[in-house]
């Protein structure tokens, strides 16, 4: 992935760049937006998520826009025979469906899964196809480990097959989100909180007659944050319902969305005032970000509609009318990797030719010694000693592809110990020559190979 900006490149690449242990702090952060210069063809943006490859992903009123570090790529959500105008009230949100795939869906109650053989979107279900009722107003979805969705509507929880068989579990209330606990449901409704018993259809109740947009459960303390439309955020016990903390109360205006930032810090953001942070345990903290037409502001907006945290712990902040925010940490943005004398856990040699970042976020580098992997908690393994590598790619099974000068391309298995096996050469007549400069893996799956002459 390479970025527009290359002191970003680097922040977003090396593992060890996280956000520093306690609240956010203005002068320790970078501040950079996407917008219409940047293809970003509206300024509504209602939801943000990362899929696996590490792109970013972004839904407006009637489109998801793809952002790969260079640029952003906009996918319309079509449906058959509808027409949305401006006016229409339609908003689109994403979720991760089977196999993590990028899906995403619209308050009408249309559903959406990409496809990246044709890269775009399809319409896999309509749920206003035959459906019996008042008008849809779809609120949330989530897909669940057995293979089920469910839908979150303004007439209750409802579950959907693959088969598009939808059924009603728990009727007469108006979900706005839907989130997990060991196992059961958290349905975020305009009545209070709901935890639904998928197993035996048992449904019980928190915050009563609070109209609660978005919640976040936090396993290591058992506290499950939940983000009001007018009254805060609420720490509560889950199985007692007891209030532990409450958090800007007097803000009236919605809590769009919760999320943890590190083992200490929780940040939260309030469309129309931005964004808060608060310790994990509930005590506030008094760093926010807002938007650029108050005193200090730094986000483009303070409509914030979603934030995602990325692998890196880069902040995403979805606004209403301010498109994307990314917010990098400033300190430790750069680092110098270099050989260092007799210790294993650098790299071998300094003319690195070649940097790869596999699906699983390790670091893998081509030098004039070899290859390296550099892995979760900079623990370091090498390969090929002696070989000259120029260039390195990932294959479909998670193997490295290392091209040499001089002897053709290896396959590295990644196993217990890095193993290589030669895999393309001369002598197997698979190659015109063994100078290998260039290998690239495409969209299909085929191998290409740059050599010289």
């Amino acid at each position: 992935m390479r970025l527009r900006h290359g002191i970003i490149f680097l922040a977003l690449l090396l593992p060890l760049v996280t956000f520093a242990e306690g609240a956010p702090e203005q002068g320790k952060y970078i501040f950079d937006h996407l917008g219409f210069e940047d293809g970003l063809q509206g300024s509504h943006i209602y939801s943000v998520m990362e899929s696996a490859d590490g792109a970013m992903w972004f839904s407006s009123k009637n489109s998801v826009f793809r952002y790969n570090g260079q640029v952003i790529a906009e996918f319309p959500l079509t449906v058959t025979n509808n027409l949305f105008s401006s006016g229409s009230g339609r908003t689109t949100a994403l979720f991760s469906g089977e196999a993590g795939n990028i899906c995403a869906f619209d308050n009408k109650g249309n559903i959406f899964r990409y496809n990246p053989a044709t890269d775009s979107f399809v319409e896999t279900f309509s749920l206003s196809s035959g459906w019996q009722g008042d008008a849809i107003i779809l609120g949330d979805v989530l897909y669940d480990e057995s293979g089920q969705y469910w839908l979150g509507m303004n007439s209750g929880l409802y579950s959907m097959q693959k088969n598009g068989t939808v059924t009603c579990a728990y009727e007469g209330i108006y979900v706005n989100q839907i989130s997990q606990i060991d196992g059961r449901l958290v349905l975020c409704t305009n009545t209070g909180i709901r935890i639904y018993n998928p197993s035996d259809g048992s449904c019980g109740s928190l915050l009563e007659g609070t109209p609660v947009q978005s919640a976040w459960y936090d396993a290591a303390s058992g506290l499950l944050w939940a983000g009001t439309f007018n009254n805060g955020v609420k720490l509560l016990n889950p199985s007692s319902g007891a209030i532990t903390a409450e958090l800007e109360s007097d803000s009236h205006a919605p809590v769009r969305d919760i999320e943890p930032v590190n083992d200490t810090t929780v940040i939260f953001g309030i469309d129309g005032k931005g964004i808060f942070t608060a310790t994990r345990d509930g005590r506030p903290l008094e760093r926010m970000y807002r938007g650029r037409n108050t005193d200090g502001g730094t986000l483009n907006s303070n409509s914030v509609y979603d934030i995602c945290v990325d692998r890196w712990g880069n902040l995403w902040i979805g606004n209403y009318t301010g498109g994307v925010d990314v917010i990098f940490p400033a300190s430790g943005l750069v680092e110098f990797i270099r050989p260092s004398d007799n210790t294993p856990e650098s790299l071998p040699d300094a003319k690195v030719n070649d940097v790869l970042q596999s699906k699983d976020g390790h670091l893998w580098f081509a030098t004039d010694n070899g290859v390296s992997e550099c892995g979760s908690g900079r623990r370091w393994r090498h390969i090929l000693p002696g070989e000259v590598v120029l260039t390195l790619t990932e294959d479909a099974d998670g193997n490295i592809l290392a091209g040499t000068y001089g002897t053709g391309v290896y396959r590295i298995r990644r196993e217990k110990n890095l193993s290589a096996t030669p895999l393309y050469n001369m002598a197997s007549g698979t190659l015109a020559t063994d100078y290998v400069y260039s290998l690239l893996r495409d969209s299909e799956g085929n191998l290409w190979i740059g050599c010289l002459n």
